[in-house]
């Protein structure tokens, strides 16, 4: 992951998977395709377990109950972007990397087959992706899935750090604060209000 960080899970607790796409849309969108890939998992997850508490932290993580559940990962490729997801399924306290993260398990009471997850995954990302790759915008989407807009935030980047009130998304994938500066990279921490 970003800064050299490792995720490992024992065998049948997560789902892990990576997949190739080949926009047709321009290089200077393509910071909105993890946030497409985050919105999906977290309504595809919201949906095989009955609930709405599942939502999406900026840039790349899916939070529930403020603890960490899955994580995205997005890396230009040849002329494509290779997207990695991990999704702590049936994880119990024990098997979790850190306690700041939990499990579908954990949260839902909910001991769901991987396989059915990851169906209803790609099925729901090639509808929305498809959708976007046409040119739609899709930032309303991603918002009513948003832990994190609306809130006040503190974004960690490499020497420096920015504080402010996080507004909404671009549709180049950016978060903009309430003082009109856009983010496009760095660690986020949601402030206490």
């Amino acid at each position: 992951g970003r800064l050299d960080r490792t995720f490992e899970a024992q065998r049948s607790l997560s789902l892990l998977f990576s997949f190739y796409i080949e926009p047709k849309r321009g290089k200077e969108d393509r910071g909105f395709i993890p946030l497409i890939a985050g919105a999906v998992v977290a309504n595809s997850i919201n949906k095989v377990t009955n609930s709405n508490k599942y939502s999406c932290k900026w840039p790349n993580d899916i939070l529930v109950e403020k603890k960490k559940i899955a994580g995205i990962l997005s890396e230009i490729f040849s002329k494509g972007v290779i997207i990695g997801i991990g999704i702590n399924v049936t994880m119990s306290e024990a098997d979790l990397p850190t306690p700041s993260a939990s499990s579908i398990y954990l949260q839902s009471q909910v001991i769901l087959d991987r396989n059915y997850l990851l169906a209803e995954f790609c099925n729901e990302f090639k509808k929305v992706f498809e959708d976007w790759d046409r040119g739609e915008d899709l930032t309303n989407y991603y918002s009513s899935l948003s832990a994190t807009l609306k809130k006040k935030v503190k974004i960690i980047q490499t020497g420096s750090e920015i504080t402010g009130f996080a507004e909404k998304v671009s549709v180049t994938g950016a978060l903009i604060l309430a003082s009109g500066e856009e983010v496009t990279v760095g660690d986020l921490v949601h402030l206490k209000e």
